[in-house]
Parts: C-alpha cells; sequence; structure tokens
C-alpha cells in the first residue's frame, strides 16, 4: 500500500479515508485500515546523522566556549586578588 504513494514530490497529499461511524476503538465492530511500516528508499542519505551536525553540534561548541570563558574569568579573578 505504501508504493502506490508518490514520494518524489513533498509535501505529500492526503490519502482518502473511508468515513468512519465508530466511536470508540475498542468496539468489536470497528475496523481500522492495517498500519504499514514506512522505510526510506535504498541509498538514501541518513537525516539524523545531518540533523546532528547542524543542530546539536553548533550548541555543544557553544556550551563548551561558555565553559572555557567561565574558566578563564575565574582564572583572572584569581589572579587579580591582592595577596594576603
Amino acid at each position: 500500500m505504501s508504493g502506490d504513494l508518490p514520494r518524489a514530490v513533498l509535501p505529500i497529499a492526503d490519502r482518502p479515508v473511508a468515513p468512519s461511524t465508530a466511536l470508540d476503538a475498542k468496539d468489536p465492530g470497528a475496523t481500522f485500515p492495517p498500519i504499514e511500516p514506512l522505510r526510506p528508499p535504498a541509498g538514501a542519505p541518513n537525516v539524523l546523522f545531518w540533523d546532528w551536525i547542524i543542530l546539536i553540534l553548533p550548541a555543544w561548541v557553544a556550551m563548551v566556549s561558555l565553559h572555557i570563558l567561565r574558566r578563564e574569568r575565574a582564572r583572572q579573578r584569581m589572579i587579580a586578588l591582592p595577596a594576603g
């Protein structure tokens, strides 16, 4: 079923859904279409890797830079304190 949807153009259009009169999913007469797993096509790039590079890495660099800056300021304050 998932193979009949064109995935070359985004956004993917909604599939028509048959109207359901079931008010409760526990109703034994209620029927729903099966959930089909959706897998990427063969040879698709690893998008999660690029999300990490684009989103997480700059936040990590900022956090490390802030830590280094705070440590340097603390060191400067220790140097500036009068001896005694």
